[in-house]
């Protein structure tokens, strides 16, 4: 059983960091240090991770946390070692003036989209086979019955 919200935070698959009202990293979960490779301590500032300052000075983290912006934001952040990971981030503003942010790694939702269209395409394969077997299947019993009238075969009446 869950003994808090902190054990599901830190269970959730998607990244999560916690900040204070000057966007200083005070917690983060196991999914958020598993991808960019950060203890709370390495981070300090979240601006310090982020990879498109420019894009962040022009919206500001506050959009992340309007409440009528309820879309993810596509930003790149710094792992720990300097490559970028492009992750689509979403926040929501906490009492006190810190916030929450929510992210995803985008190859993840890719690969997840990607993974859901091959099966989509599986099934309609499946589909179309068994169209073109139920339409030999026809063919077959037409040619079947085509040859049995020749020889004298009169099919009952329905």
């Amino acid at each position: 059983m869950v003994k808090n919200s902190s054990e599901i935070l830190t269970k959730l698959p998607s990244g999560i960091f916690v900040l204070d009202k000057e966007e200083t990293v005070l917690w983060q979960n196991e999914a958020a240090a598993m991808l960019l490779g950060y203890s709370v301590s390495d981070i300090g500032s979240f601006r310090t991770i982020v990879a498109d300052l420019d894009l962040l000075h022009v919206i500001g983290v506050g959009s992340l946390v309007d409440p009528s912006n309820e879309r993810f934001c596509n930003v790149m952040l710094k792992k720990n070692g300097g490559e970028e990971v492009s992750v689509l981030l979403m926040g929501a503003e906490l009492d006190g003036g810190g916030m929450v942010l929510s992210f995803r790694d985008i190859n993840f939702v890719h690969t997840a989209l990607d993974d859901s269209s091959r099966l989509a395409v599986l099934e309609k394969q499946k589909f179309d086979d068994l169209a073109d077997v139920e339409a030999n299947l026809r063919k077959d019993i037409e040619t079947r019955e085509k040859q049995a009238r020749k020889r004298g075969w009169v099919p009952p009446s329905s």
